[in-house]
């Protein structure tokens, strides 16, 4: 065996001959515990030795297995952790961009505080990334070590019983000596190798000594059960079932197959019944707690809105434990405004959230719009639904709904101006509006920051006209439009800007029977849209025909189509998310049904550990294959307006 190893590592806040202890320490621990359970299972020195090095080869592999998920689950993080404060920031900024008591220095000091802050925010979230990554390597490296110097602790032994061989040949040793001094788990390994060693001698040395078989064979068995106990204990306290998977699979050795497997007691009545009382008080205590949290959301339920929730979706399958989605509806209620239907909007919101990317902030600002509308027309799921749908081909392309989220911020923000001058304004003319501008392109499209900007200004031009004769003009467009219509009437049609149908149509076409080349008729525009910049004035003249061509609409969004947001949301949930809201709510049940679910969250957790995502590597190159479990698989199709999928 080598007399040492060299390793290059770093330490960080301890002293070096400390850390080598630890990793020593911990090394020992390993090779007793492959050493213990080989022993248990098989008193042949030959099937040990295979025992010990399958266990020692299987650390070696579920090390390597839990780095790579744990690599993808910080990836992950980081990611989600960026994209919400990315969405953080775009809605904020667009609260800034729509709030008219503002000036625009203000707004422009504002937003760039918000960006600073985002950026701050951003480069905290990568630092803590690379941190965690960092740990990860450490670990790794310290595994690695651990698992070397295992080998080595093994070897030994075997030099040792070696030895042992040697010396009873020569008679300055005997084998009942060596057995009956085996007292820790390693003297018992090398007294298994001794016996080993003397059987594949001659069988003058045999003669020798009595050999003794079965000599372990009796160990451990009441202390098995106890460790079983203590498996049953700490599972009752798993979270999602993933968190028990390093327990679990270091019981399988030991015997334990399933929570439900009956177990023969081998004595110690006493001690066995303290542990099940001590794994039954935890798992009471838990479900007490878990009980009482869920009543602080009912109670707050109450105090809301004056009445006790009654039936609830079940959203386990979304990740939404039954006191979490309580907690949604409460707050979904105050946005509504009502209690009807709050659990419709509250499931509406976290499936869009799941599925599409869609915020709740988002998903809340929409709910307070919808006070406006009809009462047959506030369906949360409905709205985002007939966005997706009318929005494919022109602001959605090709299926791809990164942009939805802000496209929803900004379709909120225009709905609200519109909004301060009449009383209810169609879903459909704020989606129109919206569509027919960012056919425009340029500065007029809606993913440019400046887009809302330029169309608030052209709203501040319609309704408010800058000049006695654009009034003289606005009213001319608006009575001939509406030739019935009296002085106040054409006053509050005005104030309506984009909301009023035609009027913007008008004062475009108006521009062109104004006549002059298109210099003149740019400047006559640029008169009636202040806020506009000359490059702004260009792109609307130049593009104006699709504004006037046909009408904007005036219907409610309405999707024709329904998306899946519930097979899009579940598809999208991981299986740890979906134990961790069924243990939570299943606590909420009775005793028997709440711990065959958590067991059963454990059985899921183990399968999922060793499939899913595997790890290639090709000329060097690594690679994360993922594949879907097929029951989670589920792809959404988007219907054209002839009907066909596509």
């Amino acid at each position: 065996m080598a007399e040492s190893i060299n390793v290059n590592f770093k330490v960080a806040g301890s002293e070096l001959s400390s850390y080598i202890d630890s990793i020593q320490k911990k090394s020992d621990q390993l090779s007793n515990a492959a050493i213990k359970a080989a022993l248990e299972q098989n008193n042949k020195a030959k099937e040990n030795l295979k025992i010990i090095d399958d266990q020692i080869k299987a650390i070696e592999r579920k090390s390597r297995i839990e780095g790579q998920a744990q690599r993808s689950i910080l990836q992950e993080r980081r990611d989600t952790d960026l994209r919400r404060n990315r969405d953080s920031y775009e809605g904020r900024r667009n609260t800034v961009f729509a709030d008219h008591s503002l000036t625009e220095a203000e707004k422009k000091e504002r937003i760039e505080t918000l960006h600073g802050s985002e950026k701050a925010t951003e480069q905290t979230i990568k630092s803590q990334y690379r941190e965690n990554i960092s740990l990860l390597k450490e670990q790794e490296r310290q595994d690695k070590i651990q698992t070397q110097l295992a080998k080595e602790n093994i070897d030994t032994l075997k030099e040792t019983a070696a030895k042992n061989v040697k010396a009873i040949m020569t008679g300055d040793l005997k084998l009942v000596d060596v057995i009956k001094g085996a007292q820790s788990e390693e003297e018992k390994f090398v007294a298994n190798l001794t016996e080993r060693g003397l059987k594949e001698q001659p069988s003058t040395a045999k003669d020798k000594e009595s050999v003794r078989g079965g000599l372990f064979n009796d160990i451990i068995r009441a202390e098995n059960f106890n460790r079983f106990l203590d498996f049953g204990s700490r599972a009752a306290q798993s979270q999602n079932g993933f968190d028990m998977i390093s327990s679990a699979i270091a019981a399988i050795p030991q015997g334990i197959a399933t929570i439900s497997d009956g177990i023969p007691l081998a004595g110690g009545i006493a001690k066995v019944g303290a542990k099940l009382a001590e794994a039954a008080g935890q798992y009471l205590e838990r479900k007490a707690i878990a009980g009482q949290a869920y009543y602080k959301e009912a109670f707050r339920y109450n105090a809301v809105t004056g009445i006790d929730p009654t039936t609830s979706t079940d959203m386990n399958r979304v990740g939404v434990s039954a006191t979490s989605f309580l907690g949604a509806r409460t707050d979904y209620v105050r946005r509504r405004g009502y209690s009807s239907e709050s659990n419709e909007t509250a499931r509406d919101a976290i499936y869009a959230e799941k599925g599409f990317g869609v915020d709740q902030g988002t998903s809340s600002t929409l709910v307070e719009l919808q006070r406006s509308s009809r009462e047959n027309n506030r369906d949360l799921a409905g709205l985002i639904g007939a966005v997706i749908e009318r929005g494919q081909g022109n602001i959605f392309k090709g299926g791809d709904n990164t942009f939805l989220n802000e496209f929803l911020g900004k379709f909120a923000t225009l709905q609200k101006e519109l909004l301060k001058s009449q009383s209810s304004v169609p879903t459909g003319t704020t989606m129109d509006i919206l569509s027919r501008f960012n056919k425009l392109g340029g500065e007029f499209d809606m993913r440019d920051p400046r887009s809302m900007g330029n169309i608030n200004a052209i709203q501040q031009g319609l309704a408010n006209p800058s000049s006695d004769n654009m009034k003289a003009m606005a009213y001319r467009i608006l009575s001939q439009q509406n030739p019935n219509m009296g002085i106040f009437d054409l006053n509050e049609e005005m104030s309506k800007g984009l909301g009023s149908p035609g009027y913007l149509k008008g004062v475009l076409s108006m521009v062109s029977q104004i006549g002059g080349n298109d210099q003149t008729q740019m400047m006559n525009l640029g008169g009636a849209f202040k806020g506009l910049s000359p490059s702004a004035v260009r792109r609307l003249f130049q593009n104006k025909e699709s504004l006037i061509s046909g009408n904007i609409s005036i219907d409610e969004l309405q999707s024709r189509f329904p998306t899946d947001f519930k097979g899009k949301a579940e598809s999208n949930t991981t299986l740890i998310e979906r134990n961790n809201a069924d243990i939570e709510t299943q606590l909420l049940n009775g005793v028997r049904k709440s711990l065959e679910s958590i067991y059963g969250s454990v059985r899921e957790g183990i399968t999922d550990a060793f499939s899913g995502a595997v790890l290639k590597v090709d000329n060097g190159k690594g690679t994360i294959e993922f594949k879907r479990p097929k029951e989670l698989s589920n792809e959404v199709k988007y219907r054209s307006p002839n009907g066909s999928l596509r």
